[in-house]
């Protein structure tokens, strides 16, 4: 990879942490494009090059995804409230592009009870997106949740912030594999002990429950600890606060199982979620060694 893509990279993924975290504030194409330190016209270009979508259409889907989850979980939020606070001009315009995301109405989302269980009809969907729920996931919840009572430690912790080297990829998780040797890579190249205990990390910028499989974001993460210099990559600030944590001994055929766990716990604890990003902290560094038993914490921001 030559510089220049590498330098195009680097702001982007600069521009979309800065996005993602002012999802309530007035983001336009001047103003992204200055943080990229680009035109608005190159950027445009180049986002759309690197992203796979339009500056607008990102912030646009970003914004609807974040709206659906927090309807989700707090149900004591007013829609209009939402509407007002993530830029949408009115109740009509905000209306037609979540049915065109969901296939159903904000309100009927809200309105079901059981909603972390049921499955959005991709029929109703313009996009054709596939169901954000899928029912054989909670086929059989005895089973789930005696996997986790043997498997899991669940606990509330209060986590410091944290800053991490990152490189983002989107797409199926799967492909965070070749991003952690990337990110090996580096660390050797910039004498970093990658070997100590907890110091990788694999971030969700998307929840996956709303977000199309492709579009789904998320990096491989290796701590930083004070006095290493990360100038030439990118940086991600895991915000302090209370997480939700989840202790797992696990192989890899069991991480998927271990999320959906947790998410189940998280949705029927009575625990608030806080926005902020969902990650899984790796105890040693097992990732590299194919076969491995993995012990992670899982840990999910709550208020």
């Amino acid at each position: 990879m030559n510089a220049a893509i590498k330098s195009s990279i680097y702001k982007i993924n600069e521009t979309i942490q800065f996005i993602e975290k002012n999802l309530d504030k007035d983001l336009s194409l001047d103003e992204l494009a200055s943080i990229a330190h680009y035109s608005p016209f190159h950027f445009h270009r180049v986002f759309t090059k690197l992203c796979k979508e339009t500056p607008l259409t990102f912030v646009t889907r970003k914004r609807i995804e974040k709206i659906a989850w927090i309807l989700i979980k707090n149900k004591d939020v007013a829609l209009k409230d939402l509407i007002h606070k993530y830029g949408f001009d009115n109740g009509v315009t905000f209306a037609k592009i979540f049915k065109k995301f969901y296939g159903i109405s904000a309100t009927e989302l809200r309105n079901q009870t059981d909603s972390f269980y049921k499955q959005l009809d991709p029929r109703n969907s313009k996009i054709g997106k596939l169901p954000f729920l899928k029912k054989e996931y909670f086929s059989d919840i005895n089973n789930l949740l005696r996997w986790m009572d043997l498997n899991a430690v669940v606990e509330v912790r209060h986590i410091p912030k944290e800053t991490f080297a990152y490189k983002r990829v989107t797409g199926a998780p799967e492909m965070a594999i070749q991003a952690f040797y990337d990110l090996r890579d580096w660390a050797i190249a910039n004498n970093i002990d990658y070997q100590q205990p907890k110091r990788w990390a694999w971030a969700l910028h998307d929840n996956p429950a709303f977000t199309l499989s492709d579009k789904v974001s998320h990096s491989a993460c290796l701590k930083l600890l004070t006095g290493e210099t990360s100038n030439t990559i990118n940086t991600l600030e895991i915000d302090k606060g209370k997480y939700l944590v989840g202790t797992f001994k696990i192989y890899d055929e069991d991480f998927y199982k271990a999320w959906e766990g947790m998410s189940y716990f998280l949705m029927t604890s009575g625990y608030r979620f806080r926005d902020s990003i969902f990650y899984e902290v790796q105890h040693t560094d097992s990732i590299f060694k194919e076969g491995s038993r993995h012990s992670v914490d899982i840990c999910i921001p709550i208020e």
